[in-house]
């Protein structure tokens, strides 16, 4: 960036600041102009720096390297973290407490008593010419949703789905037993 559009950002900056103190509305306004003015500073030598990289590419092959791998490589980990006192973290197993301390506050406890039976139901009608055939499993298993997460059983849909034509036969077994002895 210029001079000029490093001034825009820090006036920007300094009007908001400004606005958050007085809450005026004239603040706010003021702020509102600084920020759409350096964002299009910004966005336009942002614009400038891609055309000089792009223009250069052939003779620096290194900026183009270089440019790419700053928008390619990804921040891993967790940013430190505050504690109670409003000290930092650190290390990661203060960071993994304060979270496990968080989300424990947020859930709530279950009992780990024996969980109650549902509720039964009487059918009258018992199920008749209720057809369960290994071609209509095979097709139902391969049009899973395959981004969705895994049921109580823990297996995941793309397994089953990838795996349809090896399964279809077992399910289909398993349901036709299944509905004769209604578990």
């Amino acid at each position: 960036m210029d001079r000029e559009t490093l001034e825009s950002v820090r006036k920007k900056h300094r009007l908001f600041r400004r606005w958050q103190q007085t809450r005026e509305k004239d603040d706010y306004t003021a702020y509102l102009k600084a920020r759409n003015r350096a964002s299009k500073k910004c966005k336009k030598a942002k614009r400038g720096l891609e055309a000089r990289v792009a223009a250069e590419a052939k003779t620096n092959p290194n900026a183009f390297l270089s440019y790419d791998k700053s928008k390619t490589t990804t921040k891993s980990g967790i940013g430190d973290l505050k504690k109670e006192d409003g000290s930092k973290t650190a290390s990661d197993i203060e960071k993994a407490e304060i979270l496990n301390d968080f989300f424990q506050s947020i859930f709530t406890q279950e009992d780990d008593g024996p969980l109650p039976d549902p509720p039964t139901a009487e059918y009258n009608t018992p199920l008749q010419n209720f057809e369960i055939s290994e071609e209509k499993v095979r097709k139902l298993l391969q049009t899973l949703k395959t981004n969705k997460a895994s049921g109580p059983d823990g297996i995941s849909p793309l397994v089953l789905s990838k795996a349809a034509y090896i399964l279809a036969h077992p399910v289909t077994l398993l349901f036709r037993k299944s509905l004769p002895e209604g578990q």
